[in-house]
């Protein structure tokens, strides 16, 4: 069975092939991810499933509503995650902001994305970077990493929904970022937005983020995914102690 490996920021398939996309065309994991037998998946879903259904009934205690529990969230967090890898293909979400922007882009100016004789291709570097991979994205939004991250906001508006809405504390700013800033919400949003936006700039030049590089690429022992971690907290940490000096 071939498997992928890493190397620094490299990736590359034990079949051989660099970069691991190269085997595409005769690597059965890449195309279906492993093969584990279907009564050890069915065995190793059924676990995770009673542990979230155990934690779960600790954290509700009786309450009709309640914030998702960390130890709930990160156990289903891990079978999302597993499952994606087992059924299609690891988990990576910046991209996407990527391709909605050239989506966006073409759109309002056809011909940023071309369709040539051996694929796709665009003005844009980057889009036509990676053989055209970017460009078929943006002319073929429907696949399934665009949809996937769409499913994730619906998903969240139907848990939200399904819980009652947000409540009156959830609405509010978190207790230690009034007790630094105030409770205005507009420089929550602003810093919130700038915040982001850092963020994924950072992801497109590391090419990934958290999902992709992190969760992703540490499940499959890849060392930029262990770097990107390293380097992520390395960052967050400092700049959460200058920010938030003051306890709520």
């Amino acid at each position: 069975m071939a498997r992928l490996e890493s190397w620094g920021m490299r990736r590359f398939c034990v079949c051989g092939a660099f970069p691991a996309n190269d085997c595409m065309s005769h690597c059965s994991f890449l195309r279906r991810g492993p093969s584990l037998p279907r009564r050890l998946t069915l065995i190793w879903i059924k676990v995770i499933w009673r542990g979230l259904r155990y934690i779960l009934k600790i954290e509700c205690n009786g309450s009709e509503q309640m914030t998702l529990s960390w130890k709930v969230g990160g156990l289903a967090l891990g079978l999302v995650f597993f499952l994606a890898v087992l059924l299609v293909k690891p988990i990576g979400v910046s991209t996407q902001f990527v391709i909605l922007d050239g989506i966006l882009w073409d759109a309002a100016s056809p011909g940023v994305v071309t369709q040539t004789d051996e694929g796709y291709t665009s003005t844009n570097a980057y889009l036509a970077k990676s053989g055209g991979k970017y460009a078929k994205s943006v002319a073929n939004p429907l696949n399934y990493s665009f949809v996937f991250v769409l499913a994730m906001m619906a998903g969240a508006a139907a848990s939200v929904f399904a819980r009652g809405g947000l409540g009156a504390d959830e609405r509010r700013a978190p207790a230690l970022w009034r007790a630094n800033f105030g409770d205005g919400a507009g420089k929550r949003y602003l810093v919130a937005f700038l915040g982001g936006f850092i963020v994924l700039y950072g992801a497109r030049l590391a090419g990934g983020c958290t999902s992709g590089h992190m969760m992703s690429g540490m499940m499959q022992t890849a060392i930029s995914g262990y770097v990107f971690a390293v380097g992520a907290f390395a960052a967050a940490i400092p700049t959460a102690l200058l920010m938030f000096k003051a306890e709520d």
